[in-house]
């Protein structure tokens, strides 16, 4: 049984490390959020976006030096990927936010939401077209 563990873990070694960046960016994010929006009393739109933006500079470090280490180099333009991917990903989840309280949906409910469709949408655009990691290097 541990041997399938250890050959499962093997294969899924990136996703699951980008899994526990995501839960350290995620944290960072919620962290941002929280003390934006509820005892400062920033608006929903800003504090999402603002609390996203700080997850985005934790998640490029640490994926680019752990996750993605063997894709192509680190480079200023890659960075500039990253941020501009994660300025647009901001402004949705900000806009979906907005969205969902108006409709009077449980706020942790649409941030969570919010969260996981973009951690799935990041995995699959960081590893292909940021971080370039070829199919042989999977």
């Amino acid at each position: 049984m541990t041997q399938w563990i250890k050959k499962l873990c093997r294969r899924y070694r990136r996703l699951i490390v980008y899994g526990f960046v995501g839960v350290t960016n995620t944290l960072v994010d919620y962290g941002v959020f929280y003390l934006l929006y509820n005892p400062i009393g920033v608006n929903i739109e800003l504090s999402q976006v603002a609390g996203f933006l700080s997850g985005t500079v934790v998640s490029y470090i640490l994926n680019s030096n752990v996750t993605f280490r063997e894709g192509k180099g680190r480079t200023k333009g890659q960075f500039l990927q990253c941020i501009g991917l994660d300025i647009v990903f901001a402004l949705l989840s900000g806009w979906f936010m907005g969205w969902a309280e108006a409709w009077n949906c449980p706020v942790l409910v649409t941030k969570t939401v919010a969260t996981v469709a973009v951690a799935l949408m990041h995995y699959v655009i960081y590893k292909y077209f940021v971080f370039r990691i070829r199919k042989d290097e999977n």
